[in-house]
Formats: C-alpha cells, structure tokens, sequence
C-alpha cells in the first residue's frame, strides 16, 4: 500500500494560492455559483443551524459568504493565504490541532476541493472523524469526470477527478451514509471538454472582477449556472461534483 501523503504537503504553494485566490475572486461568477450552491444544499438539508468548520478554506472565501448569511462558520487552512485576517478563520492549523473544546462542538465539516489533493483520503477523513468526536455530517465538493483532466489539475496537485462511483466508495469505505449525490457546474461541463480536447489546456487564473460593472457581468454567467444546475437532471455531468453524508457513529 502507498503512504499516505503527508496532510500538511496538501497545503497550496504561493504560485497556486495567487492563481486560486486573488483578491475580487469572490466576485467572479464561479465563486458566486458555488457558494449560492452551497449554501442551498446546506440550508434545504438542514445543515445551516450547526456549527460548521471548513477544511481548507483558503483565504476564507466561503465562510465569509456563508456568516453573511447568518450560519455559524468557521474556517482553518494549513498555509496562511488570507488577504486579511479574521477571528472566524486559524491559518497555519491543521484542524486536526484545533482546540479540543471547540472540535467537540463542531457538526459539520465542509471539505470543498480538497480531497483530490489527497493521495489516500479514506485515511485522512477517518482522522478528522475521531478528532471531531461529535461530527455528524460531511459536506464535499470535488472536481469531477475524469476526461475534464488538464493542465490545471497537474498544477494545482489533483491525485484524481471524480465520478459518482469514486466518491460513493470511498463514503462506504469511512462508514458514512450518502444523503446527497449530484453534480453540479452542469453548464461548464461542455466548454471544459471542448477546451481540453482542442486546445489540450486550460486557463489556471480564477476570475477576479475588479470594477463594478465587470462584478455585474460576472453574476449573469453565474445566474446561469445555477439556473442549469437547477433544471438539468441531478445524473447530468458536471464540472463538479457534490456530496453531503452523515457520519455513523458507532458505539462501543
């Protein structure tokens, strides 16, 4: 069997942080799309309520949309990429290190484009599963389909893009229950096969708008993700992929 990689190798370099997370990138029409996304599923699932933890939130994009929302958010990420600081995100933490009274209150982890950086993620969530003693669900978003495959994912040190089948084994492997299974980013799913397939690569800058007309530009393209993502059936491709599952705890 291979070694696991090391948790702290996944933390992303200066080059990738600056490509990933540049300052307006919660402004661009991919950030917009997914955290509505997001906290849509959290909300009609119940999960808005909890104390909620993010795994790799680097520059604390989505808990600082999702506490304007009103939810209990709180972020850690093992590099200190944040533009500015916050007592709601730990930079430089592994969440595993975090303070025993406050892991004993978290219900819910979000893992959002994380687990692909991880060579053998069973392990790493079985980890957070006992750190997190009263952990009931996980929340996690990956990049999917294997023939999206590119440029970007060797740069920004993807082990895999996942299919429904992947992530369903490796819930089952962690003794989680699936909830929740479905792609998403349906309407990106085209033009990032076209763009692999023509060109052989993609663009690795995130979109940041920084005037306010190019900040209006980007939520029409953003209204029509959601909007495709809503209508289209949940077993239609997509760039992403979108699980939510409840931890099975077992007693003993």
């Amino acid at each position: 069997m291979k070694t696991p990689i090391s948790v702290k190798e996944t933390a992303y370099n200066a080059d990738q942080a600056a490509l990933d997370f540049p300052p307006g990138a919660e402004d661009g029409y991919w950030y917009l799309a997914r955290n509505n996304h997001l906290y849509n599923q959290l909300k009609k699932n119940g999960l808005d309520e909890s104390p909620i933890l993010e795994v790799g939130c680097g520059s604390g994009i989505v808990v600082e949309f999702l506490r304007k929302q009103g939810l209990d958010c709180k972020g850690c990420d093992l590099s200190d990429q944040a533009a500015k600081k916050s007592p709601y995100l730990f930079l430089s933490t592994d969440a595993n290190d975090m303070e025993e009274s406050y892991r004993k209150k978290v219900k819910t982890l979000l893992l959002l484009d994380v687990i692909e950086h991880i060579e053998e993620p069973v392990p790493f969530l079985k980890k957070l599963q006992t750190s997190f003693p009263n952990l009931e669900y996980f929340v996690i978003a990956v990049p999917a389909r294997k023939e999206l495959w590119s440029n970007y994912d060797v740069f920004f040190g993807h082990f895999r893009r996942y299919d429904m089948k992947m992530l369903r084994q490796e819930m089952k492997e962690i003794g989680a229950k699936v909830l929740v299974m479905h792609y998403f980013f349906k309407l990106l799913y085209l033009p990032g096969w076209l763009t692999v397939k023509l060109l052989g690569k993609r663009n690795l800058q995130v979109g940041a708008p920084q005037s306010s007309f190019s900040k209006a530009l980007n939520r029409i393209p953003a209204a029509m993700i959601r909007f495709s993502d809503w209508i289209l059936p949940r077993q239609w491709w997509g760039s992403s992929l979108l699980t939510i599952v409840r931890i099975n705890k077992q007693k003993g």
